[in-house]
């Protein structure tokens, strides 16, 4: 799968800005698949506020996903 240039830059900055939390979390402690998960999400929430109005609230549309239906998602794909 090819990824547009605009999905790529996006989530190149999710991973780099996610980083740091992740590192923080876990290196203070075992965290919770559910903790690196809210810890990613705040991250996103901080670089969507990097946009303009229209794509802000795109951005932050992604982001409406609750933990436990992300989980359901990933325990059904590595069921596969």
């Amino acid at each position: 799968m090819v990824m547009n240039s605009t999905k790529a830059r996006l989530l190149s900055g999710r991973i780099r800005a996610a980083s740091p939390l992740l590192v923080l979390c876990l290196g203070a402690t075992a965290c919770s698949n559910q903790q690196v998960y809210n810890a990613i999400q705040e991250s996103q929430r901080v670089d969507c506020q990097q946009y303009p109005d229209t794509r802000y609230e795109e951005c932050m549309e992604q982001l409406d996903k609750p933990y436990a239906d992300y989980e359901e998602e990933r325990d059904a794909l590595e069921g596969e």
